[in-house]
């Protein structure tokens, strides 16, 4: 029995790197199509513009030739986003023949030489949330709530996102006042909260103890949240 262990090592002078990617884009970044897809953001180190020709990219290291860049020019310190959704075009804006795993895929890029340039480990994704280097081209990694597909990352990086908060008060319709407690199961946590259907955030009040919430009166028209009740949020931390 016979083992094989392969591994590929990027050339020393990265000239080109995987600078950021999405793998669970829904109402973001949109193709020609109006359709938003898995896409993947490669940044120009350089000054220098660089012709993409028969460079490649794959999500297979045993099919390194599985994409392959048409001519195309990338100006120096210029930024390109590929689409990565199976639509396999060849003209701006490009589309690969594979789409990223939203549990986590490795993507590779080859100089025409079959000599690896970069490569992005790519972690799994929660909804509308990209991964990349910040800054731009650097080795340091992370989470963006903003992605930034053909610009510099520099929206607000984090390492990972919490999970939501438990509520002791079941949601629903109460016609006598309320008590509620929040919790989290990560200690050091601030929480911050809002009513009436505002979403919270940074100068909103910091949760400090039970909430008391009181219905409106009968002379007060009814009122709906524009938010749902049960929202699916990411919960980013630093």
């Amino acid at each position: 029995l016979v083992s094989l262990i392969l591994t590929v090592t990027p050339v020393f002078s990265q000239t080109i790197v995987i600078n950021e990617a999405q793998s669970s884009n829904l109402r973001g970044y949109a193709d020609e199509d109006d359709e938003a897809d898995d896409w993947i953001e490669l940044y120009n180190t350089t000054n220098n513009s660089i012709n993409l020709d028969g460079f490649t990219l794959t999500d297979d290291l045993l099919d390194p030739f599985k994409w392959e860049f048409p001519n195309y020019t990338l100006g120096g310190n210029g930024y390109l986003t590929v689409f990565c959704d199976e639509k396999n075009r060849y003209s701006v804006p490009f589309h690969t023949n594979f789409a990223i795993g939203k549990n986590g895929e490795n993507i590779y890029l080859f100089n025409p030489n079959g000599n690896l340039v970069d490569s992005l480990a790519i972690p799994a994704l929660r909804d509308e949330i990209s991964y990349g280097h910040q800054p731009d081209g650097s080795r340091n990694f992370g989470f963006f709530a903003v992605p930034t597909p053909e610009q510099s990352n520099t929206t607000q990086l984090f390492t990972g996102w919490l999970e939501p908060p438990t509520f002791s008060l079941e949601s629903g319709f109460y016609t006598s006042q309320q008590t509620t407690t929040i919790s989290h199961p990560e200690s050091g946590v601030t929480l911050q909260y809002e009513f009436g259907g505002a979403i919270p955030g940074a100068s909103s009040p910091v949760y400090a103890g039970p909430l008391s919430i009181t219905p409106v009166s009968a002379s007060t028209p009814d009122q709906y949240a524009t938010v749902p009740t049960n929202p699916s949020l990411n919960y980013p931390i630093g």
